[in-house]
């Protein structure tokens, strides 16, 4: 373990191009549903719809979530359709704009129905949250992990007590909010919840401990739209499991060397 939760790891070996990996294997999942949105307003008829200003928008939008959502193949079919429409081509170019559409709706139904987490809290709706987390952790078969740099009493009183019992619980937090007590808090958790909600909290010096996540039998990983203490306060948030398998591999990889050296709180 490194001494007082400093990461001795090069910085240069870490994967900085991993975070982005999550960022965008979060916008994807969450794309699904404006997609979706985009299917029950798409025209019956594109090829003489398409000059309408609303159904000109509609493409855009398209547009924007085949980038993110769907192959670069589709991508550059949705995006030359558009810039050709107005030409001898029409009717070719609105079909392929519907079925590079459809082609990318498909893929988004296709990993939702993979078993992927996901969940939306409207913002003041503190029962709904808590049912969502409680789905979320009763998963978990044997480890739980919290990552969240701005933990605090919150995360232990209206969240990890909502594990399963007997599921090792791991809060991995920064250095600054253990520093405000957390221990403590921590300390009073372990005396009260024993072994019925065993509890480990460690603390790093990191500064790419920035992400929220909820870490499921160091396998699964959901992303986290804000930190727990605020969790649906002034917004909406999200709870989106970070997907393809390989991302969530390289997160938890990431998030277990953080961990390990990490200090004991």
């Amino acid at each position: 373990m490194h001494p007082a939760g400093h990461v001795s790891r090069d910085s240069a070996q870490v994967p900085l191009t991993l975070f982005r990996k999550v960022n965008r294997a979060v916008a994807a999942s969450g794309d699904l549903e404006r997609l979706r949105a985009l299917a029950r307003r798409w025209p019956v008829d594109l090829l003489q719809e398409w000059r309408n200003p609303e159904v000109t928008h509609l493409l855009a939008e398209a547009a924007a979530l085949i980038e993110t959502s769907g192959t670069l193949g589709d991508y550059i079919k949705f995006a030359t359709s558009m810039d050709f429409l107005g030409g001898m081509l029409d009717r070719q170019n609105t079909t392929k704009l519907t079925n590079a559409f459809l082609r990318t709706l498909a893929r988004a139904e296709r990993d939702a129905s993979d078993g992927l987490i996901s969940g939306v809290a409207a913002r003041g709706s503190p029962f709904s949250i808590a049912v969502t987390v409680r789905e979320i952790l009763g998963i978990a078969t044997t480890t739980i992990r919290f990552v969240d740099p701005f933990a605090d009493i919150v995360l232990l009183d209206e969240f990890a007590v909502l594990a399963p019992e007997g599921i090792q619980t791991q809060v991995l937090l920064s250095n600054k909010s253990a520093g405000r007590g957390f221990g403590a808090v921590a300390q009073r958790w372990r005396s009260e919840h024993g072994a019925q909600h065993p509890l480990e909290a460690r603390a790093a010096d990191n500064p790419l401990l920035h992400d929220r996540l909820i870490i499921l039998d160091g396998r699964r990983c959901v992303a986290v739209g804000q930190s727990f203490n605020k969790l649906a306060e002034r917004s909406m948030s999200y709870f989106l499991e970070v997907h393809p398998a390989e991302v969530a591999s390289e997160t938890v990889e990431f998030y277990d060397w953080v961990w390990e050296g990490a200090a004991p709180v």
